[in-house]
Parts: structure tokens; sequence; C-alpha cells
């Protein structure tokens, strides 16, 4: 006999594996599209593009590259979204104060 729970949980991991897959070919495409055409990214835009990622963790390491590269004002702006996410979620205090040192940081070396 099938259980029908553990073929309805395998089929709903099937689904967002391949919903994942697609999502990265998707995102390839769009990388190779706009590095081909050398779409011109403002500040505005790159703002809206960091507004799509909802993992801090992700944003601060996003931050760390852009603070090697030299550029201080994005990495603050991605730090700064980074400490509202935490806040929009509960996060606690110590959480949050690693961010915020890391803001300090980088708003010193404007």
């Amino acid at each position: 006999m099938i259980d029908n729970n553990t073929e309805n949980g395998s089929s709903f991991n099937l689904f967002f594996k391949k919903t994942f897959l697609i999502c990265m070919v998707i995102i390839l495409i769009l990388g190779f599209i706009f590095e081909s055409l050398k779409f011109p990214m403002t500040d505005k835009s790159k703002l809206i593009l960091i507004g799509f990622i909802n993992n801090p963790t992700v944003l601060y390491k996003i931050s760390q590259i852009d603070e090697s590269r030299g550029k201080i004002s994005l990495a603050i702006n991605e730090i700064e979204c980074a400490i509202g996410l935490l806040e929009l979620h509960g996060a606690s205090d110590k959480s949050i104060s690693k961010f915020e040192k890391r803001l300090e940081i980088l708003k010193s070396k404007l």
C-alpha cells in the first residue's frame, strides 16, 4: 500500500526543486542579457534589485564584496536593508547589533 502523505510530500519537494532550478536559470539568463547589453545600473536600480533579497546574511556578504570594490555607499545601503529585514522579522538585539556595528564601520569610511 502506498502512503499518500509520503507521495504528496515527495511531489511537493520535487515541485520546489524544479521551481528553484528554473528560477536560477532565469537569473543566469538575465545576467547574461544585462552583461551583453551593458545595461547601466544606477543607484536606484541597484536598490530595487537589493530589495528582492530577503536574507540579511546575503546582504551582509554582498556589502563586504562592495566594500572590497570601493563601493562604500552601496555597502551601506545593503547593510541598512539587512537591518530593516531583521527588525521587520523581530530579530534579537544581539543579531541586529552585529549589523549596526558594520554600518558604523562603513559610515566611518565615507
